[in-house]
């Protein structure tokens, strides 16, 4: 009876010390750092920016709208479709008609969706 008291209190403190030590790391994995957002193009953040406008600007000056209309009636580069669909930003220029354009000095390109993000959470 005495080793079995014994043999039970080993067992319940070796339990105890794995699910203090396992418990910390499950809650760890399952939610971002603490203060951390990413852009997730599948949401709309509300905002003063069009969400599927594209926005414009060069180095160190304002965003102003770059096209007219939104990103599917206004760009046909399919490089710049693909990044600002899954970023929300963009470099480069366009062409007529929204293709892919010049190398030259490339302007930033930022969907108003991102730019919505970027004001709420102060991303980049």
């Amino acid at each position: 009876m005495k080793y079995t008291r014994t043999i039970m209190s080993l067992l319940f403190f070796t339990l105890l010390a794995t699910a203090t030590m396992v418990l910390p790391l499950a809650d760890a994995q399952a939610a971002p750092p603490y203060g951390k957002v990413t852009y997730d193009p599948s949401m709309v953040y509300p905002g003063d920016y069009e969400s599927d406008v594209a926005y414009t600007r060069y180095p160190k000056s304002s965003w102003r709208q770059g096209l007219n209309g939104t990103i599917s009636e206004a760009i046909v580069c399919q490089d710049a479709l693909k990044s600002l669909r899954q970023t929300g930003l963009w470099r480069g220029n366009f062409g007529l008609g929204g293709t892919c354009g010049p190398l030259g000095e490339p302007a930033e390109w930022a969907l108003g969706n991102r730019l919505n993000f970027n004001e709420q959470f102060s991303a980049d």
